[in-house]
């Protein structure tokens, strides 16, 4: 079998590989940035409502209000409340199943163009420089001038 083809083989195999782990990242990816937004902003919701319940009970019972201001309560129920709103307004959130599944597509198909494309290019141009290397190394030392005797290809001989 000719090394060449058989190292052309190789690359093909790697690049395959390659751009089937570059399309299950990028959709893994994709669907891992809209659930960590969606659990961010159930929890927000969650410790909005705990916040509005406890000010309520601030306000039923004076008693137990002596160590915390209603003011900075609802202060800091405002401020939640304003991000609540803005992540509710943000692109993962108003995201339907037919745009994620778009998304997910393009994502997957750009993952693996570039995964294929870059593993091609880095084992083609690595492999090119090895074989350079190897090549430069084995017949580097030999004297290529072409001298009246006839010697080229003779090893380089210093002395």
């Amino acid at each position: 079998m000719n090394l060449r083809c058989g190292f052309r083989r190789m690359i093909f195999a790697l690049a395959i590989i390659s751009s089937i782990f570059a399309t299950v990242g990028g959709i893994a990816t994709v669907l891992t940035e809209r659930n960590r937004v969606r659990i961010y902003l159930r929890r927000g919701q969650e410790t909005l409502r705990f916040e509005r319940e406890t000010l309520a009970n601030l306000q039923a019972d004076p008693v137990s209000s002596w160590w915390i201001s209603r003011e900075a309560q609802a202060d800091r129920i405002a401020k939640q409340s304003a991000e609540i709103e803005e992540l509710k307004r943000s692109f993962w959130i108003n995201l339907s199943k037919e745009e994620l599944v778009g998304l997910c597509i393009m994502v997957g198909l750009g993952g693996a163009v570039v995964g294929y494309v870059g593993t091609w290019l880095a084992l083609w141009f690595g492999g090119l420089a090895i074989y350079k290397l190897i090549k430069w190394l084995i017949l580097g030392f030999r004297d290529n001038t072409g001298g009246k005797n006839g010697a080229q290809g003779k090893l380089f001989q210093p002395y």
